[in-house]
């Protein structure tokens, strides 16, 4: 996981140090490209020692929120607990029985520097194609959202009223961001998937023609034909599976995130009033496997389809055979009847522990799937984003300056809407995501640090630099500039 992280963060450093270096390049002049490597590198240092203020503050206030390793009596409690008399009170009251501001700050605050990392937050489309599609594996899993803190994730954290974005429905639940999209493949035969795929469209296929035929006995229910998703891919779920192929290989492919980040709130034991907040660090999750990033404790793993079909046939198959000998026996003979109700008895429950082995084979896959893609916890985490945010703010502030001095002006304003759009079309030029590192938000915090260090003023709606050379004699005034953290900015 360390070498994972590393390798993850040694990348971005990377991607980072080529963009500065490729926006460089669209500057004519050498002795202005070399002036504004001076400019840039003093911008660093100001970015870093911003940021150490940032860090100190985001790792003091979750130490309180920290989970720990808990004791055997927490243990046991947890063990104990299903639905007591404090979970169903918090669940009513929710914010009102515990104080949850502290945490919700920091909260805010994190998705803040999620925000400036280039994350964004999971919405409703990807919800529903993790719900109703699966890229490779067939294990079905619920969510039992009651384990998740109530009240600790809310709209005003989410920034809710003010977005367009469409939350998923468990949005107030686990807080689920994602960056980056690319696509999956896996090459293969997989024939216990596709035997598992088969099982359950036949399934699936029985339950939609019984629920067909009751609705069309009810004259007054309209049947409505579900359109085939227009999103179609090539994951397990979708793939058309038919003897040409049952035994041959075949390539799954499945768009993917990249890096997906979850946040969520748990208390150990009843007796807690203070919620432990959990963050994990995922890659390369493919869309429709989303729900296992979910913690293992939340997660409802049910038997594979082909394992509960075979469960089910040995249930009514022995069923079927030691009634009628058990009720033919006991006509004849006591102790032949006691043997059929034995061999019965233990058939069951050799057909039990099948089932209970089964479902501890199903959950070791959802375990296994969930830590060889989890790169980093809590702490770790917090390290990953606070640097990602620190690399794309010192990326975005230097597109901005070498954007503004690259050439010499006649006039030294320019609109700020304007600018903005001239900085987009230069992001584009340089093969970079735009919309997201000159987003409104982004964008005004660009220019507020621009205008704290002293490099522009800001009139009204304009935007006011001096030339090259002025920069460039005050760059050491750039390092040692005031520009101190403000957490109301967020």
């Amino acid at each position: 996981t360390t070498t994972t992280t590393t390798t993850s963060l040694i990348k971005h450093y990377h991607t980072n140090s080529s963009t500065i270096k490729n926006a460089l390049e669209k500057v004519p002049s050498l002795s202005r490209r070399n002036d504004l490597k001076d400019i840039i590198s003093c911008i660093e240092s100001n970015i870093q020692l911003y940021y150490s203020q940032i860090e100190t503050q985001i790792q003091n206030d979750y130490e309180e929120y920290e989970p720990q390793s808990p004791t055997e009596q927490e243990k046991e409690e947890q063990r104990k607990q299903k639905q007591g008399a404090f979970d169903y009170v918090t669940e009513l009251m929710g914010p009102a029985l515990l104080d949850l501001s502290k945490a919700q700050k920091l909260i805010k605050d994190f998705i803040w520097l999620c925000q400036k990392a280039g994350f964004e937050f999971v919405d409703i489309n990807d919800e529903i194609r993790a719900w109703s599609h699966h890229f490779k594996l067939t294990t079905s899993i619920d969510i039992n959202w009651k384990y998740f803190t109530h009240g600790l994730i809310t709209n005003e954290v989410l920034g809710y009223d003010n977005s367009k974005i469409t939350y998923p429905s468990f949005a107030h639940r686990v807080l689920v961001m994602k960056r980056g999209k690319k696509e999956v493949i896996s090459s293969g035969y997989f024939f216990v998937e596709k035997i598992n795929e088969l099982v359950r469209r036949f399934v699936v296929g029985t339950q939609s023609l019984v629920s067909r035929f009751l609705r069309s006995l009810n004259n007054k229910t309209k049947i409505v034909e579900i359109e085939e998703d227009k999103d179609r891919t090539d994951a397990l779920s979708q793939i058309e599976l038919g003897i040409e192929n049952i035994f041959s290989r075949i390539t799954l492919r499945e768009p993917a995130f990249d890096d997906i980040i979850i946040l969520f709130g748990h208390s150990i034991g009843s007796s807690s009033k203070k919620p432990y907040i959990h963050i994990k660090h995922f890659q390369h999750i493919p869309i429709s496997d989303l729900e296992f990033v979910f913690p293992s404790e939340s997660q409802q793993v049910a038997l594979r389809p082909m394992d509960a079909a075979f469960i089910t046939s040995m249930g009514i198959g022995g069923i079927g055979i030691g009634a009628p000998l058990i009720f033919s026996f006991s006509s004849k003979s006591r102790i032949a009847a006691s043997l059929a109700w034995v061999g019965l008895i233990s058939y069951i429950i050799r057909t039990v522990l099948r089932y209970r082995a089964s479902k501890t084979y199903c959950r070791q896959i959802a375990n296994e799937y969930f830590s060889a893609h989890c790169i980093a916890s809590n702490r770790s985490v917090l390290c990953n984003i606070l640097f990602s945010a620190r690399m794309q703010d010192i990326s975005s502030i230097s597109i901005v300056t070498i954007f503004l001095w690259k050439n010499e002006r006649n006039e030294n304003r320019i609109l700020l809407e304007q600018l903005r759009e001239q900085c987009i079309q230069f992001a584009d030029e340089l093969s970079l995501k735009s919309n997201e590192i000159f987003s409104e938000k982004n964008f005004n915090w660009i220019i507020r640090w621009l205008s704290g260090v002293k490099m522009i003023e800001i009139d009204g709606d304009y935007c006011i630099f001096p030339s090259l050379k002025e920069i460039h004699k005050l760059r050491k005034k750039i390092i040692e500039s005031d520009f101190t953290y403000k957490s109301e900015e967020i």
